[in-house]
């Protein structure tokens, strides 16, 4: 079994992800199905917009073909960066009653303000 390292990089004015690994045609087909794929044949590696969305998909594909996976400290911000949006789309999707108003307030907020005030607050580690 293979270690595939995985980072994030400048490439000219956009970060990117960038995943190196040895030649492997399962993997090559699973990493080249992920949504902004690109291959750098220069560098010899695969490399994809920086996003939050695509990072746990990534480490996904990796760890169902039994792969380890190594990263850097921006990539862990990144895997971090999708938690906190999962955690906060769990408040944006909530029923009115488990919403919290805001603490400085002339009146109470409409379901879509409080949805919208507790995603933020759920981001931002206030709730």
């Amino acid at each position: 079994m293979s270690t595939i390292t995985i980072g994030l990089a400048n490439i000219k004015v956009d970060k990117r992800i960038r995943v190196f690994s040895s030649y492997d045609p399962v993997l090559k087909d699973a990493l080249k199905s992920i949504p902004g794929a690109r291959w750098d044949g220069k560098d010899k590696n695969w490399n994809y917009p920086c996003s939050p969305q695509l990072a746990p998909k990534i480490v996904e594909i990796l760890k169902q073909n039994n792969y380890n996976c190594t990263w850097d400290e921006k990539f862990d911000g990144l895997l971090e960066l999708a938690l906190a949006h999962e955690r906060a789309q769990k408040k944006k999707e909530a029923p009115p009653g488990r919403l919290e108003q805001p603490k400085i307030r002339k009146t109470d907020g409409w379901l879509h303000q409080l949805r919208a005030y507790n995603y933020v607050m759920a981001m931002w580690g206030e709730l």
